[in-house]
């Protein structure tokens, strides 16, 4: 507990089960990117945005050419993102989840574990938490990392095998 709210973590069992890490520290890029070795759908990635001047960021996961998940901050609007209207749902259902970042620190830490069709995402060490499903085909395997302003990033990777 923290200030009355639940912080959650994953397993620290998972760890077990990692392999391939992978790793930039301190990355500077405008508009989107692809990080070689930064792709998969069994993954425990890792991203910290260490810039103070930008407008928002999106990372997008499972992604080909069709269908991607976007997750998304914008910092003046204080507001996380998660958007799956692309990822090849055919039902009706809520497809864009939105939530205002609860604490706001110098830097924004998003862990994103992904298990080929469901995604958790741990804000700043569990904070808050985003759980998902989605359904892009297994083989898009994609990850980008966009931004109209100069971002400085952090990320690590490790495939999960289990």
């Amino acid at each position: 507990m923290k200030d009355g709210h639940l912080i959650q973590q994953p397993v620290r069992e998972l760890n077990q089960y990692h392999t391939n890490h992978v790793s930039y520290d301190h990355y500077h890029f405008t508009n989107e990117i692809t990080l070689p070795g930064i792709s998969g759908r069994m993954i425990d990635l890792t991203v910290t945005i260490h810039s103070q001047n930008y407008h928002e960021c999106t990372i997008s996961f499972a992604k080909n050419d069709k269908y991607h998940v976007d997750f998304s901050y914008n910092k003046y609007k204080n507001i996380l993102e998660l958007d799956r209207s692309h990822c090849g749902m055919i039902r009706d259902c809520v497809a864009i989840r939105r939530k205002k970042l609860r604490y706001v620190h110098d830097e924004l830490k998003m862990r994103i574990i992904l298990d080929r069709f469901s995604a958790e995402i741990f804000i700043n060490d569990g904070e808050q938490v985003f759980s998902t499903t989605f359904y892009t085909p297994l083989d898009a395997k994609d990850i980008t990392f966009s931004s109209p302003d100069d971002l400085i990033i952090s990320v690590d990777q490790y495939d999960i095998v289990l």
